[in-house]
């Protein structure tokens, strides 16, 4: 019986150390094992506080999540002020479509913001807020959007101040990086493994059999289940229903509010473009549209919802 292979580059930090420690705790109930890889456990028992120091500060902050959230909050307000100055496109007043036409003119100029990283994005973000508190500031107020800029000023601070912040915390981390301390991780534990598996083909190992049923237990569930245990399947997301969106003859590219909730727990409400993506299908025309949610980071595979599109 020798002991079977075990995924370790699948595994996600959290796990691979998870399996390292009961690894550790494992060779030390069995005598004869702690005594034929001492040297091994004397390395593995070095580095792996060093492992889960690491880890604990890779972990995703609470920072980390208000950073994603606040972004959320820009982008969404960035959404809102664009499709509401489409909407006022075909305003019955020409006077008002003509000023929603040359903001528009103007704020197409900065393209996707949203797609930016978060350091682009608040560039650009920043510019866009001096534009329509500047030079378009009349055009603003007389379409009715002045609420909408102040909240995405508002936003936009606590963004940036939030970012500054996760900055500072990312500067405090450990140095080295996980992947190479995990490699060193890994060597000792395959030096353990070649020293055992060789100890049972010269002696034949029955005082090793044990150990070897027990590891091989924690491999198989490792292998099948903790390497996928935190990629969740955003098909069962809960999606806010879109309302009716206006015509404009060009595009129309709502982003959905996406809830995931799994076990029981407090649903969660997921951020774009963190945990997912988004494609249209049929957004320019009125009528039906379709709307293709991409799992992204913790999550995978994809929903389809669908919004209308009138007049």
């Amino acid at each position: 019986m020798l002991i079977i292979e075990v995924h370790l580059h699948r595994f996600r930090n959290e796990a691979h150390y998870e399996f390292m420690f009961n690894v550790v705790e494992l060779m030390t109930r069995f005598p004869a094992i702690e005594t034929l890889v001492v040297i091994c456990l004397e390395e593995l028992n070095r580095l792996l506080p060093v492992e889960k120091a690491m880890l604990d500060r890779q972990r995703k902050s609470a920072l980390t999540l208000r950073l994603e959230e606040a972004d959320q909050r820009v982008d969404r307000t960035i959404v809102g002020i664009n499709n509401l100055v489409r909407g006022m496109l075909h305003h019955p007043s020409p006077d008002i479509a003509e000023l929603a036409r040359q903001l528009d003119i103007r704020m197409k100029d900065f393209g996707r913001i949203v797609q930016k990283a978060y350091e682009e994005e608040a560039a650009a973000v920043q510019e866009l807020i001096d534009l329509l508190t500047g030079p378009f500031s009349q055009h603003v107020a007389t379409l009715g959007l002045t609420v909408w800029v102040e909240t995405l000023q508002q936003a936009e601070a606590e963004f940036v101040q939030l970012y500054r912040e996760r900055n500072t915390e990312l500067a405090n981390r450990p140095e080295g990086p996980m992947r190479d301390l995990r490699k060193l991780v890994d060597v000792q534990y395959h030096a353990a493994v070649r020293r055992v598996e060789a100890y049972i083909d010269l002696n034949g190992g029955q005082d090793c059999m044990e150990f070897v049923r027990e590891l091989n237990d924690n491999i198989k569930y490792f292998n099948e289940h903790t390497h996928h245990r935190t990629r969740h399947d955003i098909a069962h997301a809960f999606v806010q229903e879109i309302h009716a969106q206006p015509y404009t003859g060009k595009p129309v590219i709502p982003i959905p509010t996406v809830f995931f909730a799994e076990g029981g727990k407090q649903a969660v409400e997921l951020a774009f473009p963190v945990d997912f993506t988004v494609t249209y299908k049929d957004n320019v025309e009125i009528g039906t549209a379709s709307l293709l949610i991409h799992g992204k980071g913790a999550y995978k595979g994809s929903k389809t919802v669908t919004f209308n599109i009138g007049l």
